[in-house]
């Protein structure tokens, strides 16, 4: 999935009586369909919450991808979807 180097995070929760106790937060991560407007086909993908604003700030699925790094995306199915749009984008030129 996209999960723009989002990982779970550890801690403590601390009420009142200051017993600390560990906990974990989980990634808000969802199920959606994208749609690539270059290959004009739609992607069933998993993202955080933070990605998907990301993705409408860039203008899109296809900019995201062609514009982040490689280092960034760190998924294999974003790398693979971005070298679809490489490929496409070679033969349209």
């Amino acid at each position: 999935g996209l999960f723009g180097g989002t990982t779970v995070q550890h801690g403590n929760n601390k009420p009142k009586s200051l017993h600390k106790t560990r906990r974990i937060w989980m990634p808000n991560i969802q199920k959606v369909s994208l749609y690539s407007a270059v290959l004009d086909r739609k992607f069933t993908v998993r993202v955080t919450t933070r990605v998907l604003r990301t993705i409408d700030k860039k203008g899109g699925l296809d900019n995201y991808l062609l514009l982040t790094k490689d280092k960034n995306i760190a998924s294999n199915i974003g790398m693979e979807i971005k070298q679809m749009l490489l490929k496409a984008q070679e033969k349209q030129a």
